[in-house]
């Protein structure tokens, strides 16, 4: 009789839930109670939402100034289309704000002009990082577009 007990004992005890430790240990996450799960929604920021159909201007590329005799411009619509000016030529492509401030943007469809090649360069590679889906952010008035080891920023224009 005592060998059945013991039997029956150890068959309970080894379907018996695990600890919480021992859920750990073995691989398995630890379910999260509705009061954490609600202390993480408190401190987890909201995305915040880009501003359509303002005009942002580019003033600098990784703290460098654009040169004067170029302007390059963003420009994103309530129809998902993105616009502006590249320097030399205008261009416009499909482009979403996605969440976690990510651009994502499609083919991009240019004017043809032709300019000096240094202008020509500087379009290539504002578009490349405008392209490569960057990240973004308002932390004050300006918009900071991170490609990358390239930051772009804009002012709003009028």
């Amino acid at each position: 009789m005592k060998l059945s007990g013991l039997l029956s004992l150890t068959v309970l005890l080894a379907f018996a839930p695990l600890s919480t430790a021992e859920a750990q240990r073995a691989g398995k996450p630890k379910e999260k109670t509705p009061e954490e799960l609600q202390q993480e929604q408190k401190y987890r920021q909201p995305d915040k939402v880009f501003p359509l159909g303002a005009v942002w201007i580019l003033r600098d590329i990784n703290g460098k100034a654009v040169p004067s005799d170029i302007e390059a411009t963003l420009i994103m619509d309530k129809q998902n289309r993105g616009s502006g000016n590249a320097g030399c030529n205008t261009w416009s492509s499909p482009m979403v704000s996605l969440p976690g401030q990510k651009f994502a943007m499609g083919s991009i469809a240019m004017t043809r002009k032709s300019c000096p090649a240094p202008i020509m360069a500087f379009e290539r590679n504002y578009l490349q990082a405008l392209h490569s889906g960057p990240t973004w952010d308002i932390p004050t008035s300006d918009l900071i577009v991170k490609a990358g080891t390239t930051t772009l920023r804009f002012s709003r224009g009028l």
